[in-house]
């Protein structure tokens, strides 16, 4: 899934079915990429640089391979401390580019670049455009650095006001930052994230796991004004490129990830999958430890599996979502439409802002 083919004027698909995934390596300061589905034989040569972009002036050869089923290639992190992309070149066109899907911040969590999906028209989701993301508060100043040096033009932070005060995100250079708290906006008193059992352990304690979060995901649908207000922002011309979070980067983040990825093509089958990689990148042990160590004087107030369902990512959260975009509006096109008034000249601009 976390792969990107280039189709800019510049580049060609040589190679449709190729597909790779850039890691972090084996030891420190190093980077693994994963190659596969490549035809047998064929020979590629490996450049990385700073931009999605390909640009032969700007990159550095790395080496080359021949054939790809299940070659991983480890080489040394080129620019440590600095976000770069790998290109792979077959007779002098990039066929493929790809970045890290995770960013390898120290005090960031389920950090993640939309970059590299496939849309239906055989299009990708450019790297470096969309960037999702759990709470700030814990970035270091190298963290801080890193991000800085992704040219970030926008952001959007999903929490609520009491959420933001207690997290605090440390501020970021040139970036325009825009408060869209998705459940205040919805009128909404569900729960939100684990830390709302500080406040109300009483609801962590009775229904079925995963109830709570099924009832948030189906309340958010309503937050229309908000949710729109993202997308007026992705229009504009200096609303990308954008970062957008709330506090584990999962079920707020999730959804806006979902509809922006619905919106220009990418199958729901692989926004699932994207919504499902939280359960990957979000240290859920650390959050519980964390949590359970707040709540040690009413911990046996909660239940358990309530709690951890709350922490998870479970496909039955945006499907319950999407479900109620089909009960409300018809659909979730219709919903895009009619809830949140886009246009086909709106779609068409995101497309051609956010695809390649």
């Amino acid at each position: 899934m976390s792969t990107s083919e280039s189709m800019t004027p510049s580049t060609r698909s040589i190679a449709p079915a190729l597909q790779a995934e850039l890691t972090r390596g084996s030891a420190p300061g190093k980077l693994s990429l994963h190659l596969s589905c490549g035809r047998p034989g064929a020979e590629y040569e490996v450049y990385n640089s700073p931009s999605p972009d390909w640009d032969r002036a700007q990159a550095t050869f790395i080496t080359s391979t021949t054939g790809t089923e299940g070659t991983a290639l480890e080489f040394g992190d080129p620019t440590p401390g600095r976000r770069c992309y790998v290109h792979v070149v077959q007779s002098g066109y990039a066929v493929l580019t790809v970045g890290e899907r995770v960013l390898p911040l120290a005090g960031g969590s389920n950090f993640r670049d939309l970059g590299g999906y496939a849309a239906s028209d055989g299009r990708r989701v450019r790297w470096g455009r969309l960037y999702r993301a759990a709470e700030l508060s814990e970035l270091t100043a190298d963290d801080v650095s890193y991000l800085d040096s992704l040219h970030l033009r926008a952001l959007c932070d999903f929490r609520d006001s009491d959420e933001v005060a207690s997290m605090p995100s440390p501020p970021l250079q040139a970036v325009n930052s825009n408060h869209v708290p998705l459940v205040q906006l919805s009128g909404s008193t569900a729960i939100r994230q684990s830390r709302d059992v500080i406040r109300q352990p009483s609801a962590f304690n009775t229904g079925e796991p995963g109830q709570l979060l099924v009832d948030l995901n189906r309340s958010l649908v309503h937050s229309t004004a908000g949710i729109r207000s993202v997308f007026e922002l992705l229009l504009r011309e200096d609303g990308t490129p954008l970062l957008f979070h709330c506090t584990a980067g999962k079920d707020r983040t999730g959804l806006i990830s979902a509809l922006i990825l619905i919106a220009i093509g990418v199958p729901k089958e692989t926004v699932m999958y994207d919504y499902m990689l939280t359960n990957r990148y979000l240290n859920v042990f650390n959050l519980r430890l964390k949590t359970e160590a707040r709540i040690a004087d009413r911990l046996g107030l909660v239940n358990p599996d309530v709690l951890q369902a709350v922490m998870e990512a479970r496909p039955e959260y945006l499907t319950a979502a999407f479900e109620e975009m089909e009960q409300a509006y018809g659909g979730i096109h219709p919903y895009l439409e009619d809830a949140l008034g886009l246009t086909e000249t709106d779609i068409e601009e995101l497309k051609r802002k956010l695809l390649e």
